[in-house]
Parts: C-alpha cells; structure tokens; sequence
C-alpha cells in the first residue's frame, strides 16, 4: 500500500509546481494573449522612407516577425519600405493594435540600424504583429540581418553578407563578397555568388541547402536534417559538405579539397576536379562517384555500397556492408575491402601495392593483357581464375586455393583475398 500512496504524493506535488510556475507567469508579465486564441481579421498598413547613404557602409537589420529583403538600387539612397501587419479578434481590435505596431531606423557610427521588437508580454504564437521590410540599398553596401520568424531575401549588392533567422527561408541572389547564412529551420538558396577568396558558411538546422554558381575561397555547407545540392560551385581552398540525415550531391565544381560526410543518406558526385584529397564518410547509404578526379580518394560507409567511374590516383573504399565497383580506372592505386559484398575493378594500375579484399564476396579485376604484377592470391571458400597465366613462384606451406607468383615476370605487388567467394582475373577490353 505505501507504493501507490507514494506515486499519488508526487503527483499533488507536481501539480502544485506548475501551479507556481503559472502564478509567477501571470502574475509578472499580465493576463498573455495565448496562442489558441483565434484572430480572424487583420490590419495592414504600408510605409515608405528615404535616408542619405553618406558615411554609411552597412546595413543592420533586426526584424522579430516578418519578411526581410534587401535589393541593391541605382540611386545612392538607401529606401526602407514597410508593410505592418496586425491580426485580432475583431477589425476595431486590429486597427488599435496596428497602431502599437512600431519600428525604429537609427545611424550607428557606419550602420544604418532597422529595428523591429515584439512586445515582450505577447504570447501570439501563430499569428504575432509583423512588419515585412523591402529595403533597397547601394550595390557596395554590407548587408546584417537577424530575423526570428520569416524569410530573408538578398539580391545584386557587392559587399559582405551575414544573413541569420531563427525560423524562416533565406535565399541570396547574385552578390558579391564573403556569406554567412544560418537558420534554424528554413531552406537556404544561394545562386550567383562571387566570393572570390572570401569564405562562404551555409547553416541550416532542419532544412535543405541548394547552391548554384557559387566561387569561394573557403566553402562551408552543414544541415542536421536536409538535404545539400550543388551545381557549379567552385572552391579555391577546402570545401566542406555534411549533413546529419539527408543526401549529398554536387554536379560540376572543384576545389583544393572535399570532405563529405552524412549519417543517413546517398552521396552523389558527379563531372568534379579535386586537387587534392576527397574524403567521403557514408554511415547508411551508398557513395556513387561519375567522372571525379583527385590526387586521392578515401570512401567509406558503414552499409551501402561504393561506386566509382573514371577515377586515378591513389583510391581507398571501404564499406561495412555493401558492394564495391570501380569502372574506368586509370593507372588507379588500389585499396579495396568490403565485409560483405563483392569487389570489381576494371581498368588499368598505377604504382602498387594494390590490394583487395572481402570477408563474404566474390572478387573480380579486368587488367590490361600486358599488366606486370607480383600477386598473392588467397580465397578460403572459392576458386582462383585468371585470364592472365600465374607463374607460381612460392608452392611451399601453401594452403588451397592460394597462388603467389607473377603476371609477365612480376612487377608491382597485387593481394587479393576473400573469406568467401571466387577470386577472378580478365583481360581488359580494348
């Protein structure tokens, strides 16, 4: 009997906490509107104002609830347009409340501030008073903007961007100079943007992030949950691409170096030029690689398979679960294993040594006809084919099915061996 009486105690005891907790609540800050109230009529109003641009070199924008765009002009104003927008109960309600609805546009040393501030004891979670600001600018003007709910839009200026919403899109278009864009729920687009060596950073929380002729020197691109798509983009240092659970695919570009990683999701590339290292981190998903040059390539996912077409140089791919495929090889430096899956490489090899591996999976290379190797063949469960003759060189406390010699006298050294599955040699077509 003490058990229960014991659990209703704590449960009296709880309720008179958040009791407490709602007497502090109304009693500091009034009687809030709450959010399950419902505003069915709405008040608007639209305001527009010029100020000299002379000695001021940025904009500085804060905006708690509404819209936010920033477009470049040709005259050397600078033009704050405002729409104020009021929802309540009634349309007398909504009209006195427009009246409340206030911003404020002030010169700070030199920044032009445009400030808009809720009212600390309103609790109008879905429909809260806002102003959306079109505010046209000088092209060479630097650009901050925070935003708490609604989107930012930025167009043709050529000055740096620090662009920040809590919740709400952010699209920048056509601009010049160094990025910087987070949001915490919200799809970040960005076209058209000349960084040059400026460093270029793209956040969001839980959105998708879309890029499409962006050149950068250093190029930043993260998500928790969103996918990230890039066409076109280049970096002239390191480019970094993760996200949490989404997908990944980039379309023509280059950079010094890429690093892609994800929890959850495929990893596409596709017509790229890495000069030096890619790195690709895949926890649950396939890494697929069309047409990517690089000085090396590390790839590697936990369950999925790997799949690569037209790659050179030094190439590492590991896959916990998963299939491995290279195609098009050219003079490629070989270091292949899967835990389960099968392997397949065709083409021609570079400087060794080169080896393959799989713990359950058949293991199969297409080589030129003329290719010189040393190699140690070994397979537990499988048989050994080769194309190519093996001149056996060892045969002494050999087990079956385990062959080292060479291919055309020797050269290079190839190891290949598999728990599980056939190990097989083909000639190469021309």
């Amino acid at each position: 009997m003490k058990r229960p009486i014991s659990i209703v105690l704590l449960i009296v005891a709880l309720l008179l906490v958040c009791a407490g907790i709602a007497a502090v609540v109304f009693f500091t800050f009034g009687q809030p509107e709450f959010a399950f109230v419902q505003y069915v009529e709405i008040a608007s109003a639209e305001e527009s104002e010029s100020y000299a641009s002379e000695g001021v070199s940025k904009l500085q924008v804060q905006n708690d609830a509404g819209d936010v765009s920033v477009v470049s002009g040709e005259g050397d104003e600078i033009v704050v347009q405002a729409t104020k927008t009021a929802w309540r109960r009634t349309q007398d309600e909504a009209e006195k409340a427009l009246e409340k609805v206030k911003y404020q546009v002030t010169k700070k040393g030199d920044a032009l501030v445009v400030v808009y501030k809720l009212e600390k004891n309103r609790f109008t979670q879905d429909r809260p008073d806002s102003i959306d600001f079109v505010i046209t600018v000088p092209s060479e003007m630097k650009v901050s903007v925070d935003s708490s709910f609604g989107s930012i839009n930025l167009t043709g200026t050529q000055g740096d961007a620090n662009l920040n919403s809590e919740f709400g899109d952010i699209s920048v278009d056509t601009i010049d100079g160094a990025l910087n864009v987070t949001t915490q729920s919200g799809i970040v687009t960005a076209t058209s943007v000349n960084a040059g060596n400026n460093d270029v950073f793209l956040e969001s929380g839980f959105g998708s992030l879309v890029l499409e002729k962006v050149i950068a020197g250093k190029l930043q691109v993260e998500s928790n949950s969103g996918v990230i798509e890039l066409n076109d983009v280049r970096a002239s240092s390191e480019m970094t691409l993760a996200t949490q659970f989404g997908d990944v695919s980039f379309e023509n570009g280059s950079a010094r170096t890429l690093t892609v990683t994800t929890d959850s999701g495929k990893v596409s590339l596709i017509s790229l030029r890495v000069s030096g290292t890619l790195n690709v981190i895949d926890k649950f998903g396939n890494i697929s690689l069309e047409q990517v040059s690089a000085e090396s390539y590390d790839l590697d996912t936990d369950s999925g398979a790997i799949e690569a077409n037209g790659v050179s140089n030094a190439v590492k791919a590991h896959s916990g679960f998963g299939s491995i495929t290279i195609q098009d090889g050219q003079n490629a430096i070989l270091d292949l294993s899967t835990n389960s899956g099968t392997v397949f490489y065709e083409g021609t090899l570079g400087s060794g040594p080169h080896k393959l591996h799989s713990d359950f999976g058949e293991i199969k290379l297409s080589v030129p006809s003329d290719i010189a190797l040393n190699v140690d063949l070994k397979t537990d469960f499988g048989n050994i084919k080769s194309a190519i003759p093996v001149n056996i060189t060892i045969t002494e406390n050999l087990e079956a099915n385990h062959l080292v010699g060479n291919l055309n006298g020797g050269g290079d050294q190839l190891t290949v061996s598999t728990n599980s599955g056939n190990i097989i040699i083909e000639v190469l077509k021309e």
